[in-house]
This record gives structure tokens, sequence and C-alpha cells, in this order.
């Protein structure tokens, strides 16, 4: 199965075309950017927060490469926009938005050297633009934004150099999947995918050829550096692990979510009524093309699935895989392809996504956040200043901040670097020091390992008149509960701040 080589002059759009895409990474854009500062950080925004804000360029390389799951490249793009902006939600978020729109504009040469069709292209822009799980990503201060445009540029730069493109296109193919690995780890899956993919276009003969096999050792070569980090996670893998065990339902919500299954029962009903193309559609047809965009978006979720299911983590999760998200935006784009775009009927397509989205994710997520993308709305400003206002200098405060390393504060000396991480959102917003106050985590999960330390919290607490609450997690309101009842505690405040709870406990008479 031979890949076509590219036709040089098939790659420039017409000047409607390009005044369309320009249009279309307008729309994207726009989403992207309105009000993307509010509302503000949630918990795992936080940890990116405290990589960059405190220390210098050494301490966030430190944190990185020690607490966090990612190499330093994408903190370290965090920090020359904290420079400027400073840390809030602005500074943090911007690179993710500016990737987010980049992804956006992308989306229109990969179509395009996917499928080999302007329309099917045309189409993958508007499926970016108004995607709700990269217009989610895309406002998140997280490498997520960063490793999907990095894994779009991959798969651009591997079809370019597969269809003839020259030694450019292959510095571009293995940068941009180092790129890939170092923005996040896992997403690196993709030269699985695409070997699997080569080995199907051309063969076994790809490895007796020199420039495959130079350009994937100058691959290895990129990404020897974090060798140590990666082997340190595996080390630290139980510590990381914090998704459930896989099942059958988290496989069918992959594929539901990331081939947007409603959209696509709408573009096939569409594409119906419109009328299928006859000879003129046989390019999208084509294998090579097929079988890349299949096995880019099934090959990871039968592998980490698999691997889920004999090893102690689980990998398979929508963030984990989310470099398959774009083989769900080409499949869209390839059944619309497949319809007739003659005259009226080229915008019938464009429209129902319009409509679609907008009832589906925009609108809705405009009234439940103020924002096109749905978000997380946990106030931890509010809730750290009402804790502030009622605190007194004999009160115990017990947190939780939902990370899954908190669950090494039950050892008898954690390390002081992770307590400080587990931290985060509360010293973030904290007006006084953190020595002002009687500080006690909370673990993320209750289990044997943890309890003992869970019930050294309630008996410490039960020396204390009041003990204060601030926080979310699974343990957060079983711990309430317990100090309730086995404490003789009773709430004389509990007050919500989106997800965030701040529970004021008052020792009974």
């Amino acid at each position: 199965m031979a890949y076509p080589t590219r036709d040089p002059g098939s790659d420039a759009p017409s000047r409607g075309t390009a005044w369309a895409v320009a249009a279309l990474v307008a729309v994207g854009a726009v989403l992207r950017a309105y009000r993307f500062w509010s509302p503000g950080l949630w918990t795992d925004e936080y940890g990116t927060w405290w990589v960059v804000a405190e220390g210098g360029w050494r301490d966030l390389v430190d944190r990185a490469v020690l607490i966090q799951g990612q190499s330093p490249f994408y903190y370290l793009i965090v920090k020359l926009s904290t420079a400027l902006f400073g840390t809030g939600p602005f500074g943090l978020r911007l690179p993710s938005v500016v990737l987010g729109i980049a992804t956006v504009a992308l989306a229109y040469p990969l179509g395009l050297a996917v499928w080999r069709q302007r329309h099917a292209a045309l189409f993958t822009v508007a499926a970016a633009a108004v995607s709700a799980p990269l217009l989610w990503y895309s406002q998140e201060a997280r490498p997520y934004s960063l490793a999907v445009f990095c894994a779009m540029l991959s798969f651009l730069g591997y079809l370019r150099t597969l269809a003839g493109g020259g030694l450019a296109w292959r510095a571009v193919y293995v940068l941009a999947t180092a790129g890939v690995f170092y923005a996040h780890f896992l997403f690196a899956f993709i030269v699985a995918v695409q070997v699997a993919h080569l080995a199907l276009a051309r063969g076994l003969g790809w490895l007796r050829s020199r420039e495959w096999p130079l350009t994937f050792a100058a691959l290895a070569l990129v990404c020897l550096p974090a060798l140590p980090q990666l082997l340190r996670l595996v080390e630290r893998r139980a510590v990381l692990d914090w998704v459930p065990p896989v099942s059958w339902f988290a496989v069918f919500h992959l594929f539901v979510a990331y081939l947007d299954a409603p959209l696509l029962v709408v573009l096939a009903l569409v594409t119906f009524l419109l009328g299928v193309r006859g000879v003129e559609a046989r390019p999208l047809l084509d294998r090579a093309s097929v079988s890349l965009v299949a096995l880019w978006f099934v090959l990871p979720i039968a592998v980490f699935g698999a691997a889920s299911r004999i090893s102690s983590v689980t990998l398979l999760f929508d963030r984990y895989v989310l470099f398959i998200l774009p083989a769900g935006l080409l499949v869209a784009a390839g059944l619309v392809g497949l319809g007739r775009h003659d005259g009226w009927r080229r915008v019938v397509p464009f429209a129902a996504l319009l409509i679609f989205s907008l009832a589906w994710n925009l609108v809705p997520s405009l009234e439940r956040t103020g924002g096109f993308g749905d978000r997380y709305v946990e106030d931890w400003p509010g809730a750290v200043a009402e804790l502030e206002t009622v605190a007194r200098p004999e009160d115990m405060i017990l947190y939780g901040t939902a990370f899954a390393e908190a669950d090494q504060l039950r050892l008898a000396a954690p390390d002081p670097l992770i307590v400080s991480f587990i931290r985060a959102p509360l010293a973030a917003n904290l007006r006084r020091r953190e020595q002002d106050y009687t500080l006690r985590g909370l673990p993320f999960r209750i289990n044997d390992d943890t309890m003992p330390y869970i019930r050294s919290l309630v008996s410490q607490a039960a020396g204390r008149r009041r003990v204060l609450m601030v926080g979310l997690g699974q343990s957060f309101p079983e711990i309430a509960k317990m100090l309730i009842k086995d404490g003789a505690f009773a709430p004389t405040l509990a007050k919500p701040y989106g997800l965030v709870a701040l529970i004021v406990l008052e020792r009974r008479n």
C-alpha cells in the first residue's frame, strides 16, 4: 500500500479558501480568547502555579523533574508568560490559548495532507475551531494544548515526509515529535502509531532504507536527556496513579467523546441527504489515509487499555489519550468530504456543525461558566479569604486539595517539597504566612494505608474547640462526617465556593 506522493501545487489554497480558513481560525480564536482568565484557577492549574510562581528558573526545573509528571518544557514557556503578565489566570493560561489557536490553524494543512481534498480540510478547521475538548484544554494552564499542537504538527511532518517531502519536513517531524514527548511523555505513543502506519504503507522495506531508521535514531537521540526523569516516574508510578480501573464504560466514553458521536450522526444524516459523491470521492477512501486515521484513534485505546489491565497503573484516561482527538476531527471531515459539495451544498455541513455546537456545547457552557470553554468552578480565593476572616490562632485548619500525592502525608516524614506542592491552592491565596496557622492536609483517598493518618487527625482535632475545613476531594466530606460523629463537633458554617467548600466545626458543649 503506497502512500501517494505530494503534488507541490495542490497545497496552495485559492483566495476564497484562504479567506474561509482565516475566518474559521478567527472564530476559534474568539472562542478561546473570550474571558479565558475567568473563572479562577482550579486545583490542577495550581500545580502549574506552584512550579512557575515560587522560586527561580532552577527551582522550576527541579520541581518539574522531581514532582510533576512532565518535563520542564511546558513550564519554561509558562514562566516566560508569567514574567510578562503575572502569575494569575491570565498569565498562566495565555500560552495554552495561543497554542490552541495555532492548533486550529494547523488543522487545514493536516486535513489536506490526510484527505487530499480542500473541502474536507476546510471542515477539519471548522471542527477544530468549535471542538469542546480542544476549547477546554486551550483555556487550561496545563501542558495538553502544547502537546496536542505538537502531535498534529508531528503527523503533518510525518505525512509530508512520507509523501516525498525533503529534509526540512523530516526535521519538522523530528522536532515536533520530540516536542510531543517533552510536553507529555505518554503522548509519545504517536510514534508507535506512525511506525504501524509506515509498515502498512511501505511494508518492511522502510527498515532497509536509510532515511527512516536515521530519522527515528535522531528522534531517540533528541529525547535521550529525559531518560533519568522517565526512570524516576516509573519508580513513582503507584503515587501518580489516581485513575479508576479500566472499564468498558471508560472505553465507550472515549469513543463517544473524542469521535463526538452525536455530531457524527448529524453529519452522516446531512451527507446522506446531500448525496454521496461518486468517483470523485475515491481519494478519501484511500487505504493509506483511512488506515492512518483508524490507527491514530484505535491503537492507543487498545494498547493503553491492555497495559492498564496487566499493570498497576491505569493509563486509559481521557487526558492521557487526548492526542487521539485530532483523529476524531478527521473522521468527521472525511465523512463530510464524501458528500456532494457543489453550489449551496458546500455550506450545509458547516451550518449543521455550527448549529449543533451552539446548541450542544457553546451556549450551555456560556450559561454555566460565562465562557465558551466548559470549566471547573473552584473559587479558592473566595474560600481562603473567608477562612482567614473566621480563623482564630487556636483553630486547627484541615485542607483538602485533591492531589493524588496527598496520600503521602500519611508518612512519618513526608517530603517537604511534596507537602509544599499539595498545599499550593491554599498557599497561593493566603494573605498571611502559613506559619500563622495550624495546617494539616487531608489524604487523597480513604483506605487501609491512610486510615491511621486520618485517625491521628481526628485525635488531634479532639483537643481543639474549633476545626476549620477548606477544600474538596474524595476524603473531604467523609472526614467531616467523622469529626461530627466521633469528635463531637457540630457544623456552624458550611459554605460552597463552587466545588470548594468551607466548613467551620465547633465542639458541642
